[in-house]
């Protein structure tokens, strides 16, 4: 191994030195982003290993401080126009809302801003600890839906193999001994997530060949949706087996986090075979690299420009809050009796869409013979911090024990509604089970894609104009579904919207958007 000498140090300190207050002025200008992903980690068992993200990055550029020495800095300015598309889809979703685009994309202002003060040859061997940092950002639960159903099958049919009889509705099924269902904390993407986080630092850390990191990560990818089909199987036939006096309450989740540390222990072992960090690399000199240190004064160019790259944006989505209309926080009426409709009256049943606090919502209720339909009219309150209309059908179905999930999925709207396709979910509560469908609608224009949702939000507010933001849930009960059973729920959702929706999306939309154009 070269040593490097002294002299390299000092040519480095002003590199480090214009790196370190560039990062420094992105999280300052970030702060709100930042704080953003400081509390998801907080609150969240799920993304909690967000707090060692940045540590841990910290330390992999601290162990190969002596051959980083070695590497004069080379500032590449004609890098900093990658900025602008990063800048620009930060300022889209802080103006939507979706954290999680801006945390991304201040996560990836970090490493192209450091790519041109530092230039080519640094930032090659920083791009494993700067890609670590994508693993801060709280995302994943768009995975939920997919791995819950999955689970699900995996288990049923895991259990249905092992002679047990096993009946399946949706993500609830029944054995002879008791009834179980797949609820969030049973998707595995909390297990996911921790092992695809550990498994790529261990590739970076163990091996030194590109094929061999790629094929452990994609291990730490495959292995827990395996394991956490089969832990879930364990569960249930432990549960089974000892008629319900094991694997149930806090020792179910003690067994799945045993057994998920037992399968990473296993991967982690079996990965060992192959290792290659016993040799360490040589560490270039700066004679080697052939590259001189770049002037002082370039260097603190690039800087001064990267940092004005960044900070742009923060003060720009600013500038563009500060000149919205304002949107009248009140909630939407409900229209009155349509054709044979008759409005009035309580609902027949317990559950209802969980209604956040930031949200104004007016409920009514309709028949027309047999079984009545209510309609949930949720309006945002733009007065609020944090106010959020866009959601998956766990979040409309709340905590609580007695509401299950069944199944969910997208359709295409039926005629009355405009949004092209709307979200549709069945929920178990107790005895009742319901059919619940939901869109939004943004200005004028409905649409029942969430990202859509938040494209025309974002470009409502880049033209200046306060936007009214709703979400409209019809909910009836479902009836049985057996094969060759009429499915009847839909029929009478299909021929409520065919009277009532052009009506409440007009009403949602107000009388100065009536004539706008609809998605």
């Amino acid at each position: 191994m070269v040593r490097v000498v002294a002299g390299s140090d000092l040519a480095f300190r002003p590199a480090l030195t214009a790196g370190l207050c560039y990062i420094v002025a992105v999280l300052a200008c970030f702060w709100p982003t930042l704080m953003g992903m400081v509390d998801i980690w907080s609150r969240s068992d799920t993304f909690a290993h967000g707090f060692l993200v940045g540590p841990i990055s910290a330390w992999l550029v601290w162990r190969q401080r002596e051959g980083l020495a070695g590497i004069a800095a080379r500032p590449v300015p004609w890098v900093l126009p990658l900025m602008l598309p990063l800048g620009f889809a930060w300022v889209l979703a802080e103006l939507a809302e979706v954290r999680v685009v801006a945390q991304l994309a201040m996560v990836a202002i970090l490493p192209v801003g450091l790519w041109a003060i530092l230039g080519h040859a640094l930032i090659q061997r920083l791009a494993f600890p700067l890609g670590f940092l994508f693993l801060s950002v709280p995302i994943g639960e768009g995975l939920i839906p997919p791995m819950m159903e999955f689970t699900a099958w995996a288990t049923v049919w895991l259990v249905e193999a092992s002679g047990v009889p096993v009946y399946r509705e949706g993500l609830l099924f029944t054995l002879p001994t008791g009834v179980w269902s797949v609820v969030e904390a049973c998707s595995g993407v909390r297990y996911l997530i921790a092992s695809f986080t550990l498994g790529l630092l261990y590739a970076y850390l163990t091996y030194r060949s590109l094929a061999r990191r790629v094929l452990f990560a994609l291990a730490a990818l495959l292995v827990p949706v395996i394991a956490n089909a089969l832990r879930a199987y364990f569960i249930v036939m432990l549960g089974h087996l000892t008629n319900g006096k094991l694997a149930t309450g806090v020792d179910h989740l003690l067994y799945g986090w045993v057994f998920f540390g037992l399968v990473m222990l296993l991967l982690f072992w079996l990965g060992g075979i192959w290792r290659e960090d016993t040799e360490h690399p040589r560490v270039a000199s700066p004679t080697e690299s052939g590259d001189a240190p770049a002037p002082l004064s370039r260097l603190f160019i690039t800087c001064c420009g990267a940092i004005l790259m960044a900070a742009m944006w923060p003060a720009l989505a600013h500038m563009r809050q500060a000149t919205l209309s304002p949107v009248v926080a009140e909630a939407p009426p409900a229209p009155p009796a349509l054709a044979s409709w008759e409005v009035g009256g309580a609902q027949p049943w317990r559950w209802q869409p969980v209604r956040e606090a930031n949200v104004l919502r007016t409920q009514a209720v309709y028949r027309f013979g047999g079984e009545p339909v209510v309609l949930y009219l949720d309006r945002l309150d733009p007065g609020l911090e944090g106010a959020e209309l866009v959601a998956m059908p766990s979040r409309l179905l709340g905590e609580g024990e007695s509401s299950r999930l069944l199944r969910q999925s997208a359709q295409a709207a039926p005629v009355g509604v405009t949004a092209g396709r709307i979200n549709q979910f069945s929920v178990a509560d107790g005895h009742d089970r319901l059919r619940v469908w939901y869109w939004y609608q943004i200005g004028s224009r409905a649409t029942g894609g969430a990202v859509n949702a938040k494209i025309l939000e974002a470009w409502e507010k880049l033209r200046g104009s306060g936007v009214t933001q709703a979400r409209i849930i019809v909910v009836t009960r479902e009836d049985s579904l057996a094969a060759g059973a009429v499915d009847t729920a839909t029929e009478r959702l299909a021929r409520f919207l065919g009277h009532a929706g052009p009506v409440i999306e007009n009403t949602v939309a107000g009388e100065a958007a009536s004539g706008a154009s609809r998605e």
